[in-house]
């Protein structure tokens, strides 16, 4: 199973984007991908255009049987015609109950959300699934770092989106141990992802050599501040990746090297054993 969560305890510094377009990006490299919304807004689901549902609510508190609710995410959503995607992408959406997880679950359901990735894994032939987590940290969170095998930090280089690449260490840490001790499974750190970067400024200059001294080559090649990204999911009507709002740019050409990236740490730590 690989479920990678796309995380940062800050909100605000692109993890939906990146989210979307790891997860479509995948898919046009002719994999089986799961996408998991874990926010009340379902922002993941109206970036690709798919209806608003509580999916997430339905699978882990009505029981409902994943190919219930999962939405099968059609191909000219995040491709186009002269290049179709040759993988298949799923959503398992969520909406307005989505924060009512956390109340309503029971006390003996640690592992449900992990259950659920392996029910969406098995029921739809995944090689990956990518999970779009929220800022917040509650039940649900927590459960959610249980069921994940690895993890993408997405940052700005200011000092507060920092901190939650640092804060959410210092989780994955604690949570790393309770899946090795319950379920025999390492968790990993992926990647790093410094988002809405500048070329200029003095700030962004030092936060990023801060970046590079923590974490080596688990540093990604930075995702450059551009309006594209905004006006490509910005039309209420016909809300779009990059790889079909400008799919010859150099925005499109950065959310594919995210992909690459996430399949080369994924297929590295299998090898790795």
């Amino acid at each position: 199973m690989n479920v990678i969560s796309v995380t940062n305890r800050k909100g605000g510094v692109g993890k939906t984007t990146m989210s979307v377009h790891i997860a479509a990006g995948l898919a046009h490299g002719g994999m089986r991908v799961g996408l998991v919304d874990t926010d009340s807004q379902g922002h993941a689901g109206l970036m690709l255009g798919m209806p608003q549902q509580d999916g997430l609510y339905d699978v882990l508190i009505h029981k409902k049987p994943i190919e219930e609710v999962a939405q099968h995410v059609a191909k000219e959503r995040y491709s186009t015609k002269d290049n179709p995607a040759p993988g298949e992408l799923w959503l398992l959406p969520s909406y307005r109950q989505t924060f009512l997880i956390s109340h309503n679950l029971g006390e003996h359901e640690t592992f449900s959300f992990y259950e659920a990735m392996e029910a969406f894994t098995t029921r739809f032939q995944l090689d990956a699934v990518i999970v779009d987590t929220n800022p917040s940290l509650s039940k649900l969170d927590s459960l959610i770092w249980l069921g994940t095998d690895g993890f993408i930090y997405v940052t700005e280089l200011n000092r507060l989106s920092i901190d939650g690449v640092e804060q959410a260490l210092l989780e994955l840490q604690r949570f790393a141990q309770l899946r090795q001790r319950y379920l025999n499974r390492a968790t990993h750190v992926l990647g790093v992802i410094a988002n809405k970067t500048q070329k200029m400024p003095k700030l962004h200059r030092n936060n990023k050599k801060t970046l590079e001294e923590t974490f080596g080559r688990l540093l990604w090649e930075p995702v450059p501040r551009s309006i594209l990204w905004e006006e490509a999911c910005n039309d209420f009507e016909n809300p779009q990746t990059m790889y079909t709002y400008a799919p010859s740019s150099n925005e499109a050409k950065i959310a594919m090297k995210l992909a690459t990236n996430a399949w080369r740490a994924i297929t590295e730590k299998q090898d790795q054993g």
